[in-house]
């Protein structure tokens, strides 16, 4: 086991990096794109204002 005095001396540990932050802005992106889709398709329905079909 290490003592306390050992455990204040170690270096490191969880840190949030450039490739986390870019993964998680491509997530919150693609949420997004979802949400809006999903809006657009609910007020397209609901105002009838959908494309025929042929």
């Amino acid at each position: 086991m290490l003592s306390k005095e050992e455990m204040k001396n170690i270096i490191g540990g969880a840190t949030i990096s450039g490739a986390v932050i870019s993964a998680l802005k491509g997530y919150l992106g693609v949420f997004k794109e979802i949400g809006q889709a999903f809006g657009s398709a609910i007020r397209r329905f609901t105002a009838h204002n959908l494309c025929q079909i042929k």
